[in-house]
């Protein structure tokens, strides 16, 4: 059995490093994932070539929550947990926990386990009937930081902060004072649209300061917004890019107000309005309905269907070659999910759409699209025109009918 060695190529990794954040791609925890399954699997592709290893595939753990490659620079390197290397090898291959190296460049932390036992991996073996399986768990691997930066002199110290490259600093509950932060050099932004906000709440935190600890809110507040720096059209709302901010638990608000609570909290405190109102304003700005207004048509129908599934492509008026002449109102072909408004048409004769005779050619045409839909394993679900609905009563009812592979915002 060949040495498995779980390493990386040191220049090789910096090199796809810097191309990955180049490209656009700033969530480093899928980067640094991305990048270490990518280097130790270039010897594993070779052991399948062979047939010595039918496959493998990497089983996460947990990722280091850092979001800036100068956070991890400064905190020594990038860290993970547990993550596992499965190999299914053909039947009779042996390996033992020999077979395997300890990197030279990535490092493998030990976890203690009580009375004087500490372990970097944990190995198992599975026989099985066409196949034996063995497990490299890697218990606290380690990308140090000496792989994070590009050169000696450190690219991270000639950062530009690109708009691109500002993404969403993480706060806790209930935190308003949303920052956008470089993913390379950690610089964070407030949007301009948070000036006054931050510029009213500013005496309020510091008269409420000395009845709090250090760790409490107004400390907080200060800190972000000391020496603050803005920077036009970076938020969610001003740059029209959807929001998968957490910002209180769903029973304590709306899918709105989870998402969107920093901007309501931020209207709130700009405007002088109450808070029910600052969510109407946000609602307003999203092309929803504002709190307790239920769907009038279609197309807002559109609107909060393409809010929900903002993360996939979501087609009005869709017409796959299958379907015919035939249209779709809603179609979401990366989750194979299509949405029918029913207008007072497809339950009762309506004259100025023909009547008794419009409504058994609208029945007609709906069973057909109904088999189609089937035939080609698209789920069709159906809103009717006196349904009420709110965006809460639309993701409910959708989150039945959604696969695992969905990505709700």
């Amino acid at each position: 059995m060949s040495i498995i060695k779980l390493d990386v190529d040191p220049s090789e990794f910096r090199r796809q490093l810097y191309e990955e954040l180049a490209a656009g791609k700033v969530e480093l925890k899928i980067i640094m994932r991305d990048l270490v399954v990518r280097g130790i699997s270039k010897q594993l592709d070779a052991l399948v070539e062979d047939g010595t290893c039918l496959s493998y595939r990497f089983i996460e753990g947990y990722q280091s929550n850092i979001v800036t490659l100068q956070e991890a620079i400064d905190k020594g390197g990038f860290d993970f947990w547990y993550l596992t290397l499965q190999l299914d090898l053909k039947p009779g291959a042996e390996m033992t926990e020999d077979d395997v190296s300890h990197p030279e460049h990535l490092q493998l932390l030990s976890i203690s386990y009580g009375i004087g036992i500490d372990r970097t991996l944990r190995f198992s073996h599975k026989k099985m009937k066409t196949r034996e399986r063995y497990q490299i768990q890697m218990l606290h691997p380690v990308i140090p930081a000496s792989l994070l930066m590009q050169n000696s002199s450190g690219s991270v110290k000639k950062c530009t902060c690109e708009t691109r490259y500002l993404i969403p600093k993480p706060l806790g509950v209930w935190s308003w004072w949303q920052q956008f932060a470089c993913v390379i050099c950690g610089t964070a932004y407030f949007c301009e649209c948070f000036r006054q906000a931050v510029d009213k709440y500013t005496p309020v935190a510091l008269e409420a300061k000395p009845d709090y600890f250090d760790s409490g809110w107004p400390h907080e507040f200060l800190t972000a917004t000391s020496n603050a720096k803005y920077r036009s059209n970076i938020c969610h709302l001003c740059s029209g890019k959807p929001s998968n901010l957490f910002y209180c638990h769903p029973m304590y608000g709306s899918s709105i107000k989870v998402r969107y609570g920093s901007y309501i909290k931020k209207f709130s405190i700009s405007d002088g309005i109450e808070e029910r109102d600052a969510e109407n304003k946000v609602r307003e700005m999203l092309g929803v309905p504002k709190i307790g207004e239920g769907w009038l048509n279609e197309t807002q129908l559109f609107k909060i269907i393409s809010f929900i599934f903002s993360n996939h492509s979501v087609v009005r008026e869709a017409s796959p070659d299958w379907l015919g002449k035939q249209r779709l109102d809603i179609y979401i072909p990366e989750l194979s999910i299509a949405i029918e408004y029913q207008g007072e048409q497809h339950f009762k004769p309506v004259e100025i759409f023909g009547g008794a005779s419009g409504l058994k050619a609208t029945r007609d045409r709906d069973k057909l699209k109904k088999n189609l839909c089937d035939a080609n394993k698209v789920r069709l679900i159906y809103f009717r025109y006196d349904d009420e609905l709110s965006v809460e009563t639309v993701e409910k009812k959708l989150k039945r009918y959604m696969p695992k592979s969905a990505d709700i915002n």
